[in-house]
């Protein structure tokens, strides 16, 4: 049984809210209790994402946006300095949880005109403002926005991984990311 976000976070000694950890671990728990919607190809959906630390080798899970676009999926960061992504670039193979579903893939890094549209395409469909505001681009921004913006972002395209390499092993550590 799911349980409130009231009754899941136990709030920090800092004002009585909860941390960001606290919070990511609670919308983890969230996301693979529930049933994943599907994704429509042009739309998003949330998903967990569960990766390797690239100093710790501890499996972590992150709550994540995945775009499907054109038939391809997606993970857009508006931070590149953020520990998933700096992990991502350090161990590609990951695994996207949606609920029960368990969907092993390689994460590619992209930019370029394919970064560009992908960034164009996820900021014109994600509805969260504070999502939307991590980006600092302005409501709907044209291409050369975005463009100009792209040092500070990172795109990977999920792709199959071969099978020469196991993906994450169960058996590792899972700690929550944040």
């Amino acid at each position: 049984m799911l349980m409130s976000q009231s009754e899941q976070v136990t709030p920090t000694a800092q004002g009585g809210k909860p941390s960001l950890r606290q919070m990511n671990e609670q919308m983890v728990q969230r996301l693979l209790a529930q049933q994943a919607d599907a994704i429509a190809d042009g739309g998003y959906g949330l998903r967990v994402l569960e990766h390797t630390g690239r100093d710790s080798a501890h499996l972590h899970r992150t709550p994540i946006g995945v775009l499907l676009r054109a038939g391809c999926s997606y993970l857009v960061c508006p931070d590149r300095t953020r520990d998933w992504p700096r992990n991502l670039l350090a161990a590609p193979r990951c695994v996207i949880h949606g609920g029960v579903q368990r969907d092993e893939r390689c994460a590619h890094p992209i930019d370029g005109d394919e970064g560009i549209d992908v960034v164009t395409h996820y900021v014109s469909v994600v509805q969260a403002p504070w999502a939307l505001r991590a980006f600092g681009l302005s409501d709907d921004p044209a291409r050369d926005e975005v463009a100009r913006a792209m040092p500070r972002m990172i795109v990977f395209r999920l792709e199959k991984p071969s099978h020469s390499h196991p993906v994450n092993s169960p058996t590792r550590q899972l700690e929550q990311e944040h």
